[in-house]
């Protein structure tokens, strides 16, 4: 399982907290990450297999006229909000949807795969709405190692 932590915002350990708990909010500083990479991986509770430090750059709508802003971009991820948290969804890798019906997979779980136009995101996005009755957000995600 993949996780991205930012900043603690009320529902974390610690210097750090699950972005898809604490508003997708990212750490703004890279001394500010190390420090809470640090902390994580000094736990004796759980088992870090791979860690690092990468530089996220995440744009999500806030409402359905920002849309037309992604029209032309690649890259694209759609956020499901739920009452637990936030879900990303990527494009399907593999035999089937791990969201079945929903045509989409985990991001964070699918290798950090994302919609590769779109009109993909877009229909996921409707697809939420509808079958999930739950609010979702589309954006590009880009990450690369610092």
């Amino acid at each position: 399982m993949t996780l991205l932590f930012g900043p603690n915002k009320g529902g974390g350990t610690g210097l750090y907290e699950n972005i898809t708990t604490n508003g997708q909010c990212l750490f703004q500083e890279r001394t500010d990450a190390q420090a809470a990479l640090r902390e994580l991986l000094a736990r004796k509770d759980i088992q870090v297999i791979s860690s690092c430090v990468r530089h996220v750059e995440l744009c999500l709508t806030e409402s359905e006229d920002d849309l037309m802003f992604f029209h032309d971009k690649k890259r694209l991820v759609v956020v499901m909000r739920t009452d637990m948290g936030d879900i990303f969804l990527g494009r399907v890798v593999g035999k089937g949807a791990q969201l079945y019906p929903i045509p989409a997979d985990k991001f964070f779980d699918n290798g950090f795969k994302p919609f590769l136009n779109f009109q993909d995101a877009r229909y996921v996005a409707g697809e939420v709405n509808r079958q999930g009755q739950t609010g979702a957000a589309v954006g590009t995600f880009l990450s690369r190692k610092v």
